[in-house]
């Protein structure tokens, strides 16, 4: 189906001249006013438009303010004809929403070229999602870029100094930024040395404007970081495809990070309770154990059972039982510090590692898991269902291995659930302490 192109010009002749060239591949849209071209709109959505910056009735401005102010058709990209070149007139043009503007003298072949390579390209790209920082100290390049990324949907914030980017950085990250090279306050070199040492942004594409063809500068962009570069003057067909580049890889390396983390998190973790696997817990294990005995520090390992755990299953079923495990992980993760190890050991065994810990914390610790169970209760089938732990716990650089340390602690556990259940024994040295 053929997209639809606006075509809104007072000369007869320069709409005859558009329209010859387009509409082989476009259906057009011709008017000659401002009045014309809101009554084609309200009855007709284009995927592009071609401006006079003259209309009949008023000036094309207006139109393309008109536009960039509906939500209908804010998104429609616009390109702006003028006969006047001059800086003042293209600032004007792009502060109400164009996206380009062609001199009356350029309207030849290449020009048609151009419009076909960019209804392509908009037709292709979806990156509608895509957030975006740029900074430049040239109001007119903002507003270009700001106009072009809006056309696509992008959420873009505009900055005119490099220090109120870095600001905005604190409280959001963007998919991509936009940096200018030469700028009065922190050039794009520094800028993006800042921005690399920074381990959020480590992955943030950065794409460099510049006017300069120095191999040498341009090689330096990439070795500090940059990912791409972009050479003014520069159409918006070009920043569209660099953006949409960046914005593709981002998303790429994003998604790789989530696979990543879903298959280390499915390596190390139970998938019932969330806590560590014991394979990973041993890798930490070795690690803490090793660590504590180079650096004489202390280290507390504990090991406790659900009491009659057997029971609750045979009672109430394994869903209750999956419940009450759910429940204790839960309880543990609650009690302990981020920078203590917990995990399931096996079946209703859990086991925990306690760095930098004396002889009096570690007490106070399985005394505070005691209690916590002894205060945990599950509802199942509107039945209020309680359960207890027993406990051993020792202090792992007394000993010789985490072999030795495990079997000490299993030997303590025993002693607990032989000596009546919901108690811990804790052992230092020779001595052996009971806590219920």
């Amino acid at each position: 189906m053929k997209k639809y192109i606006l075509i809104a010009d007072p000369s007869k002749l320069s709409r005859f001249l558009l329209e010859n060239l387009l509409s082989e591949k476009y259906n057009i849209l011709s008017v000659s006013s401002f009045s014309e071209a809101i009554d084609v709109l309200k009855e007709t959505l284009p995927s592009l438009a071609i401006i006079s910056y003259e209309l009949k009735d008023r000036q094309g401005l207006e139109l393309c303010r008109y536009m960039s102010n509906d939500d209908k058709l804010k998104n429609v990209p616009v390109i702006v004809i003028s006969s006047n070149e001059d800086e003042k007139t293209r600032l004007a043009i792009y502060a109400e929403g164009a996206i380009d503007y062609v001199p009356k003298s350029k309207i030849n072949d290449e020009f048609i070229k151009y419009i076909d390579e960019l209804m392509e390209l908009l037709s292709m790209i979806d990156i509608s999602s895509a957030t975006a920082f740029a900074v430049d100290d040239s109001i007119l390049q903002l507003k270009f870029i700001e106009n072009v990324l809006k056309t696509v949907r992008v959420n873009i914030e505009t900055f005119d100094k490099p220090h109120a980017l870095i600001e905005a950085l604190k409280t959001k990250i963007p998919d991509v930024v936009i940096s200018d090279l030469y700028m009065d306050d922190i050039d794009g070199i520094k800028l993006t040395k800042f921005l690399r040492k920074n381990k959020d942004l480590k992955h943030v594409p950065i794409i460099i404007q510049t006017s300069s063809r120095d191999a040498g500068i341009l090689r330096t962009l990439m070795i500090h970081g940059a990912n791409d570069y972009i050479l003014k003057p520069y159409s918006p067909e070009e920043l569209l495809l660099k953006f949409t580049t960046a914005y593709k890889s981002k998303k790429l390396y994003d998604e790789l990070e989530d696979i990543n983390r879903s298959l280390f998190a499915k390596a190390t973790t139970d998938p019932l309770t969330g806590l560590y696997n014991r394979r990973f817990f041993m890798e930490q294990f070795t690690f803490l154990y090793l660590n504590a005995k180079r650096y004489n520090q202390e280290l507390g390992f504990i090991i406790l059972d659900i009491d009659n755990f057997k029971k609750i299953n045979d009672t109430y079923g394994h869903t209750c039982g999956d419940e009450v495990l759910v429940a204790l992980s839960k309880c543990l993760k609650s009690m302990l510090r981020e920078s203590d190890i917990v995990g399931r050991f096996g079946g209703e065994e859990f086991v925990c590692l306690i760095p930098n810990v004396t002889k009096n914390g570690l007490l106070m610790v399985v005394k505070k898991i005691l209690n916590s169970i002894r205060n945990t209760k599950i509802i199942f089938d509107d039945k209020v269902i309680g359960f207890t732990a027993s406990i051993g716990a020792v202090s792992c650089t007394e000993m010789q291995s985490i072999d030795e340390i495990i079997k000490e602690a299993d030997n303590l556990l025993y002693d607990a659930k032989s000596s009546g259940k919901d108690r811990c024994f804790v052992k230092f040295e020779s001595e052996i302490i009971e806590i219920n």
